[in-house]
């Protein structure tokens, strides 16, 4: 971060524009479809870049992370959706997110792998004006389900709802708020670590 001739996006949002807030979250429209279009060396596979396992503050905080695992399916079923889709007693217990669970259940075919920065943040984009010049903290990019980065970015945006605003209406080439349902479901009955 001290090369590159920018500041925090966290630090100036609120001195910017509408404007030029809508043109930094286009912009990471226009990265997130980069992202998302690279092909995975191993289609299916939930992994870090070098193909072990991932980490991500979301899952697990110690050094040895959590998988590769073969495919979604498999890193779904380590985070507990199969436990959470199949007990009707513990959905019973969140019916605001029953729409979101059912949605996620009769979806048709597996989600794709992409490409995921896992730590999408105002905190680490960095602009000059309202032109971005870095991403940085890459150390959790992974391999992930296609709606990763989407439910990430939106546990991580809480602080900062304008932005989070913005990345929800136009940020995401693809947005997933049922996934997101489903994950806040499961954060709220499991402590990942």
């Amino acid at each position: 971060m001290e090369y590159i001739e920018g500041k925090e996006l966290e630090r100036v949002w609120g001195t910017m524009t509408s404007e030029e807030q809508r043109d930094v979250v286009r912009q990471l429209h226009g990265y997130l479809k980069q992202l998302h279009a690279l092909t995975p060396p191993h289609p299916g596979a939930v992994e870090a870049i070098d193909g072990t396992a991932c980490k991500d503050f979301h899952i697990r905080t110690n050094a040895e992370g959590c998988g590769p695992f073969a495919s979604v399916t498999d890193f779904q079923e380590f985070l507990g959706y199969d436990w959470l889709m199949t007990r009707s007693e513990v959905r019973a217990r969140f019916p605001q997110h029953e729409e979101s669970l059912r949605i996620c259940e009769q979806r048709a075919g597996p989600y794709r792998t992409v490409f995921t920065h896992c730590d999408l943040a105002p905190r680490n984009i960095l602009v000059k004006g309202s032109t971005i010049v870095a991403i940085v903290d890459w150390e959790m990019a992974t391999w992930m389900p296609e709606y990763w980065e989407y439910t990430t970015c939106a546990f991580a945006n809480r602080n900062m709802p304008t932005f989070w605003d913005l990345m929800n209406e136009e940020g995401f080439p693809e947005q997933y708020p049922a996934e997101f349902g489903v994950e806040r479901c499961l954060s709220s009955i499991v402590t990942r670590y």
